[in-house]
């Protein structure tokens, strides 16, 4: 009988051992399962961080070299008197938000000075009186430099709308070339 007892007893312990083990396991896991997810998730962003990056340093690399080409002092220069979109499509995109239509715009003649570029625009466009003062404040404030030189109103017969005729220079930089 003291055998069995003692098998018994050691029976119980193991029993015992066996249920703290595997409870050991079952918190180790519930612990260390959502760590390593966060830790997977972590580093896909990491990766994903070194590689943008780099794509961020060639183009600063890139934008420099372009700054060089150009004979420019830096980037900021460069950044300066970056092309923007040609004077038509400013032209356009700045009609279209004053809630003006197009009826016709057509380009003129393209003047040179030592370091300017002025291209000139007759337009006919159709709209209310405050859709044109939201047209001329947007070419007066916008980041073009531009100029009215001719302008004609004419009220449509049976209609709200008026008609503008408007002769518009838009003024450009020249970017110096490389020597």
């Amino acid at each position: 009988m003291t055998q069995s007892r003692g098998i018994g007893r050691s029976g119980i312990v193991l029993v015992l051992a066996a249920v703290f083990l595997a409870a050991g396991v079952a918190v180790d896991l519930g612990f260390t399962k959502p760590a390593r997810e966060s830790f997977k998730r972590l580093s896909a962003q990491r990766d994903e961080l070194v590689v943008r990056s780099a794509r961020a340093l060639e183009q600063q690399a890139d934008n420099q070299e372009l700054a060089r080409r150009l004979n420019l002092g830096g980037l900021s220069e460069l950044i300066a008197v970056r092309p923007q979109s040609d004077p038509l499509n400013y032209l356009g995109r700045t009609i279209e938000a004053s809630g003006l239509t197009r009826l016709d715009l057509s380009s003129g003649n393209v003047s040179l000075t030592a370091n300017l570029r002025q291209t000139r625009f007759t337009l006919r466009l159709l709209g209310t009186y405050s859709s044109l003062l939201r047209f001329t404040r947007s070419l007066e404030q916008g980041p073009r430099l531009a100029s009215i030189e001719a302008f004609s109103i004419q009220e449509i017969p049976e209609s709200r709308q008026l008609e503008f005729r408007l002769q518009v220079s838009i003024h450009e930089p020249i970017l110096r070339q490389e020597p």
